[in-house]
């Protein structure tokens, strides 16, 4: 007895003992939490592709959008649990959680008999991608048309066209039209890389509030040397001939001559004396010209080389802004106004034309404004059928958006169209590539010194939490 009281042997088993219960719960502890992270893994991939997936649908309602969000979430969720979801769903933004609950081993001996597991993803509609060639029109077929042998390459930004049309966009060339992404309302047809996404959301005008300025005399181009009158085609009727009215409206008190009438009544286009009445003649400017910003009446018809355009508005009516027969032309801080319905931009073959739209001011990244719709001040029946045409080959280089927003831009050469510009964009009704133009749009507002680049595409979505 005496011996057994002095050994010493077995102390760590009485120590084992005494801790054993412990240990244990902390083993059964570790087990539980181990599974719980293995669940929550599962459910977070699964609310994941379940946010992402259905914020980009335009289409979709809300009640919509979530039970869509619910279908994705089953299709990708693997786990063997049963999953509550939580669901706030807008056309911005659609935010999940998913709830469920791990049974314990031992854990549940001394305090729960189970883990939540909760875990929420967040997606936003991101709005990073430039849209650099946006079609208006709202309902017509071939809104945006590639034809003949003509290659487009815009690997940087993206083709948005707004038409529900089943022929909204359309491919007929033998090399597929290259973009960022390619976003159409309606359908489309022929083959593009990558794929086009269909039942886009409307991509608003970025600059529909945009007016021309206030009218200003014309300019007395006969005193610049180098620019001499030419006469085009049959002369155009006066306003009292087109518009009876308008006789009627010259015994009016305050009603000078010169003033633009519409088909039901007179309207003061011109304040100080410009008028907009197309004439018979075009102003045509020669070699060496330096052109001072301002309102020219008689139109433009650049047919010479150096041709200057100094900094500012130009704003031209009454005939055709045309660059042709081998003509160059540059200008910096530059924008071209069309005032008239019948105002068009002719960039012929051949033509070297480099101009570079303001960087501050109302017309800030704007190059050529078409603004036909406002000046005449009533509706126009053959809106988006005015075609711009371009016809230039390689020696185009365009900073700035083109916007023609109720009328149509063809590009089309025997050789290629290709803009040097590291900044273009096209804002107009439709567009038409075609012949053997070869154009390669590029978005670099940073290098091409001008304002970013408007509008955005909103088709992809980012996880924010």
């Amino acid at each position: 007895m005496t011996r057994f009281w002095r050994d010493q042997k077995g102390q760590f088993s009485v120590i084992f003992a005494l801790f054993g219960i412990p240990l244990l719960l902390v083993c059964g502890y570790a087990v539980d939490l181990n599974r719980a992270v293995s669940k929550e893994t599962n459910l977070s991939a699964a609310l994941d592709a379940a946010a992402l997936a259905s914020v980009i649908p335009a289409h979709l309602t809300v009640p919509e959008r979530e039970a869509y969000a619910r279908t994705i979430f089953a299709e990708n969720y693997f786990g063997d649990l049963p999953v509550s979801l939580s669901i706030t769903a807008s056309r911005e933004r659609v935010a999940i959680t998913g709830t469920t609950h791990v049974d314990t081993l031992l854990e549940g001996v001394v305090k729960n008999n189970s883990i939540r597991v909760r875990k929420t993803s967040e997606a936003v509609l991101t709005r990073s991608d430039v849209i650099c060639v946006l079609a208006l029109d709202p309902s017509g077929e071939r809104a945006v048309e590639f034809v003949g042998q003509a290659v487009f390459n815009s690997p940087a930004c993206s083709v948005q066209v707004n038409s529900i049309n089943d022929l909204a966009l359309v491919s007929d060339v033998v090399q597929p039209p290259i973009a960022h992404t390619f976003c159409v309302a309606g359908i489309s047809r022929g083959e593009f890389f990558p794929y086009v996404k269909h039942k886009c959301s409307i991509v608003s005008d970025p600059y529909a509030g945009l007016t021309p300025p206030p009218a200003e005399p014309c300019l007395d181009v006969g005193k610049i040397k180098g620019v001499e009158k030419k006469k085009v085609g049959k002369p155009k009727k006066t306003d009292e001939e087109k518009y009876p009215e308008a006789k009627h409206a010259k015994h009016h008190k305050g009603v000078a001559e010169g003033t633009v009438f519409d088909h039901t009544h007179a309207s003061h286009h011109n304040k100080k004396g410009a008028t907009s009445v197309l004439t018979d003649v075009e102003d045509e400017v020669g070699d060496g010209v330096v052109l001072q910003a301002g309102t020219y009446c008689n139109g433009l018809d650049i047919n010479g080389i150096d041709v200057v355009f100094t900094a500012g508005i130009y704003v031209i009516q009454g005939g055709r802004f045309r660059i042709r027969n081998g003509a160059e032309a540059v200008g910096n801080d530059v924008v071209f106004i069309l005032m008239e319905e019948k105002t068009i931009l002719l960039i012929e073959k051949n033509a070297q034309l480099t101009i570079k739209a303001p960087s501050k001011g109302t017309y800030a990244g704007i190059a050529l404004y078409h603004a036909e719709e406002q000046t005449l001040r009533r509706k126009i029946k053959d809106k988006g059928k005015k075609k711009h045409l371009i016809t230039s080959g390689g020696g185009l280089s365009i900073t700035g958006t083109v916007y023609f927003p109720t009328s149509n831009l063809e590009i089309t050469s025997e050789s290629p169209v290709v803009s040097r510009a590291p900044a273009t964009s096209f804002i107009v009704n439709r567009l038409t590539v075609s012949g053997r133009a070869h154009v390669e749009v590029h978005v670099d507002h940073e290098a091409g010194g001008i304002p970013p680049m408007l509008p955005r595409s909103d088709e992809g979505a980012r996880l924010v939490r």
